[in-house]
């Protein structure tokens, strides 16, 4: 017998009751409806559950409409009351989120009671040790790409029946698992507690930005590059929910093979340390200027990798805004990956508009010059000067100043000087990437409408995506690690990490930083 929870008295409400029809109701109430996203937003929802289906009602107008024999299983995160209701290949994913444990858990024994009724199956069950599960949603654009496509795993650590036996808050230090559920949740964290420097050898400084210096180390018999980030500079820029975003991104697409990914973060006293794979090709700019300006198939072979870059950003809703030949570094096979993701800004749609003043000053965009607000178009424009800087050696409007620079970005029309042969194909795909105006430059249709133009008509775009294209180029990777790197960096000293910018606030900021930890 099912105990049926109508807390929103559905019984009585004709027009819910003319929408569902003849299905019994089960179970009602409000709840958090999750926006997918590496920032996400919550919006608060009307819940119904029948005989039949899952509701999603806003008011009374019905948002949604799931049938339960179409769920393929539920992942819950053991570091909140988030849970996601795993759709078939019929079915997209639902993220939500209960006031507390105890309603989540009532949720999730109504849907298995139901899915149990209908299909004398369970519901596949997972849990993670992550606070915000957005990244194991598949959204509705694509399961329609890819129909078979699940985030959740089959391996059950506990089943959803011990789920629902439980108490619903995944204390688990009883369960006969108990150990093991431990050690796959610190596998799965990428913070990790009692780690410090000491545990690494450090070898080179091999990088400096503007909020952090890079390193080689050797961590456990690896070479792994540590991106050091002082916490008080940080705070003092009031820069926290920037590093806080890469670390999100970092984190989140390890299976996008052009992305640099997180393999951990650790935090001392006074930095934060992201731990990352180390690319012993160096980056692109010291590689163009070791090899002089490149010819317009290597230019294609690099420019098909970072359009699919800006693609796979745009597609999760982020502006990257600083495309540079220094944020691309080659890995050992030859290929790019993205590194440094600190300028990046999650949008809500793709027609939102920034106002910040954010970029490499050679690779702005005009509309990031003027502050009459920016999107998803500016990185298109960054792609341009970019083509353009492989093949001529350097972009298109540095010359001067700073104030000389941004005023030819804004006024004046691109140039290609004598010694720059490239065809009329090239010319035409440079000059329409480099339109002042982001609405008539190319790129609105993303990498297809990229790809798809003659610039890349000689290359195989596919081939290179998927990594099985020979290189036209490829580093020196034998003997010395520090081969590829910029002398300028590397007979530097290694700073104290202990010390700090401002070592007077570190006492008063402890607490800015425990969102890391999730």
């Amino acid at each position: 017998m099912i105990e049926r929870i109508d807390k929103l008295n559905f019984e009585d409400n004709s027009v819910i009751k003319e929408k569902i029809g003849d299905e019994s109701i089960y179970y009602s109430d409000k709840i958090q409806k999750k926006k997918n996203g590496l920032i996400s937003k919550t919006q608060e929802r009307n819940f119904l559950i029948t005989d039949q289906a899952i509701y999603n009602f806003k008011g009374n107008e019905l948002k949604r409409r799931i049938k339960i024999e179409n769920l393929k299983g539920i992942t819950v995160s053991k570091l909140s009351n988030q849970f996601i209701l795993h759709g078939n290949k019929n079915e997209y994913d639902y993220l939500l989120l209960t006031q507390d444990a105890q309603d989540r858990k009532k949720i999730i024994n109504m849907i298995q009671t139901v899915y149990n009724i209908l299909t004398h199956k369970d519901l596949l069950f997972s849990i993670k040790n992550e606070k915000d599960l957005s990244k194991l949603v598949v959204e509705k654009k694509d399961r329609k790409k890819n129909p078979n496509s699940y985030k959740i795993e089959k391996k059950e650590l506990m089943s959803i029946r011990e789920f629902i036996d439980s108490d619903g808050s995944l204390s688990i230090n009883t369960h006969p698992n108990s150990q093991k559920l431990e050690d796959e949740f610190k596998k799965d964290n990428k913070y990790k507690e009692g780690i410090s420097f000491e545990h690494f050898e450090i070898i080179s400084l091999i990088g400096k930005g503007n909020t952090a210096n890079i390193y080689l180390a050797n961590y456990e018999g690896e070479m792994v590059a540590l991106k050091v980030i002082d916490k008080a500079y940080i705070y003092q820029m009031e820069m926290i929910d920037k590093i806080l975003l890469e670390k999100n991104i970092l984190s989140s697409f390890s299976d996008e093979k052009f992305l640099c990914h997180m393999k951990f973060f650790f935090m001392t006293n006074t930095k934060i340390c992201f731990v990352l794979p180390f690319y012993p090709g160096g980056d692109l700019f010291t590689m163009l200027e070791n090899k002089g300006p490149f010819d317009e198939a290597t230019a294609g072979f690099y420019g098909a990798q970072v359009a699919h870059m800006i693609s796979f950003l745009h597609s999760k809703n982020i502006v990257y805004r600083d495309l540079k030949l220094e944020n691309l570094m080659v890995n050992e096979n030859g290929y790019l990956v993205l590194i440094d993701f600190g300028s990046c800004k999650v949008i809500e749609e793709k027609t939102e508009l920034q106002c910040s003043f954010d970029g490499s000053i050679d690779y702005m965009a005009p509309e990031v010059i003027s502050g009459d607000g920016h999107g998803m178009m500016a990185d298109w424009w960054s792609f341009g000067i970019l083509i353009y800087e492989l093949l001529c050696g350097k972009p298109p409007f540095h010359e001067g100043s700073t104030e000389r620079i941004l005023d030819l970005i804004t006024t004046s029309n691109i140039r290609f000087p004598s010694k720059m042969r490239v065809s009329s194909v090239t010319r035409d795909f440079i000059v329409r990437l480099l339109k002042k105006n982001p609405k008539e430059r190319i790129g609105q249709n993303e990498f297809q409408q990229i790809v798809t133009h003659h610039f890349f008509q000689g290359s195989n775009v596919n081939s290179v995506i998927n990594q099985k294209y020979s290189p036209p180029l490829t580093p020196n990777i034998s003997g010395d690690p520090l081969a590829n790197f910029e002398s300028i960096y590397t007979n530097q000293g290694i700073e104290d990490f202990n010390a700090s910018y401002d070592s007077g606030i570190l006492d008063q900021i402890g607490d800015e930083f425990e969102d890391f930890k999730s």
